[in-house]
């Protein structure tokens, strides 16, 4: 078993860093402004807006710390919790800073809901969406784990192996339907289209619920998951676009599995113990990743699907000829 490189103290510091900051910032950046011209903002406004950004901060923050927390061992994971908890906080800390300049001069309306911010103007979020998207980048970037250990050994005896000829091409398919994805993109996008009808009868913001719709199609998208096997390694697609792929160089071994793990995951993260595609019934593949962890696909020819990893890792492990 090999330790998981990334998972470092410095590592880990580092990707708290980055998930915290842009937490503290979205609740620190609209408040000084609203401090800072506090005589010209309507008090019961300037009050709520600074509420409603630390109380915003303190779910984010407090969401990705126990992420952090629970997945000391996957750097990969706390990665992506950093990455999306910049994302979210540079989304709503856009929206709050310019909501909170808007209220500047602004005489305070008669009826007063969510604290003045429902009167904010719905395109806030159009730069929000492009502020969230450029923190998100640079904070994968800064999170970025080091390189996985390379494997260097063949499969051991006993594991299953297909025997490939020298020049002979490892191709292998695979598709599987995974229910749990559909049973949480559902609900999502019932809020969201929820949300949409009433932003339009009230006539408020309609983002709030096309993001919603958003998450629900792409939770639905995600429930459908391909397996390709090539010279290249091993490759997950998720809804046709997502792609991740597993080098040999970073495959100990390949695993027939008799039952699927109960649990789904994607890349490029998953969890401690895993990732890949998951049903919780039937077989699976399962590679031995060289960072400790497991890649697993739901197929009813796991058997195959591991002596074509097996055979290929042997013939390039010991330059031996399996003809």
């Amino acid at each position: 078993m090999h330790p998981n490189p990334g998972t470092g103290r410095s590592g880990r510091t580092r990707r708290w860093l980055v998930a915290l900051v842009p937490v503290v910032l979205m609740a620190a950046i609209p408040s000084v402004i609203a401090l800072f011209y506090q005589s010209r903002i309507a008090e019961q406004m300037f009050k709520g807006v600074v509420l409603v950004s630390v109380l915003m901060a303190i779910a984010i923050g407090g969401t990705t710390m126990v992420a952090l927390a629970n997945h000391p061992r996957s750097a990969a994971l706390q990665r992506q919790a950093a990455t999306e908890s910049a994302a979210i906080s540079g989304l709503f800390g856009t929206y709050a800073t310019l909501h909170v300049v808007s209220l500047i001069d602004t005489p305070a309306p008669a009826d007063i809901s969510w604290f003045g911010l429902s009167e904010a103007p719905g395109w806030f979020w159009l730069p929000g969406i492009a502020v969230a998207a450029a923190v998100a980048a640079l904070a994968g970037a800064l999170g970025r784990t080091e390189a996985l250990p390379v494997a260097t050994e063949a499969p051991p005896v006993g594991a299953p192996t297909l025997r490939l000829a020298p020049r002979q091409k490892a191709m292998f398919a695979a598709t599987t339907w995974l229910r749990s994805n559909l049973q949480m993109g559902a609900p999502l996008l019932a809020v969201g289209l929820a949300l949409a009808v009433a932003g339009v009868r009230d006539g408020q913001a309609l983002v709030p619920g096309l993001l919603f719709v958003a998450l629900g199609f792409l939770k639905i998208g995600q429930a459908h998951a391909r397996l390709l096997i090539d010279d290249r390694g091993a490759t997950l697609v998720i809804a046709g676009l997502v792609r991740s792929t597993v080098p040999y160089q970073h495959i100990s071994q390949a695993d027939a599995l008799a039952a699927s793990p109960p649990t789904t995951s994607f890349p490029p993260s998953g969890s401690d113990c895993g990732w890949g595609a998951s049903t919780g019934r039937g077989p699976a593949l399962g590679l031995r990743l060289t960072d400790g962890r497991a890649f697993v696909f739901s197929t009813g020819k796991a058997e195959m699907a591991a002596a074509l990893v097996n055979g290929y890792l042997h013939r390039e492990r010991n330059h031996a000829d399996h003809d």
